[in-house]
């Protein structure tokens, strides 16, 4: 299975991967507490993806989709 693409623009392709929810509310910019508050509206799309509110763990397809709704970029190496 081919792995979603995010175009940055004029920056190179990254693939979409799996990630921690404490990795993607870094790119969000956020604390924890304050991304689950942002990701609470939406719960049931995200159950409907296999994602349960304990997961640490996010599938592709919900890293996709959150990316989208809370216009998260994903930069190469932006936090080494």
């Amino acid at each position: 299975m081919k792995d979603s693409i995010v175009k940055q623009g004029s920056n190179e392709e990254l693939p979409i991967r799996a990630m921690l929810k404490s990795e993607l509310a870094k790119y969000f910019g956020a604390s924890m507490t304050s991304f689950r508050r942002a990701i609470k509206p939406f719960k049931n799309k995200l159950r409907k993806m296999g994602v349960t509110d304990n997961a640490k763990l996010l599938p592709p397809k919900a890293v996709a989709f959150l990316c989208q709704q809370l216009c998260i970029s994903l930069y190469k190496n932006e936090f080494d």
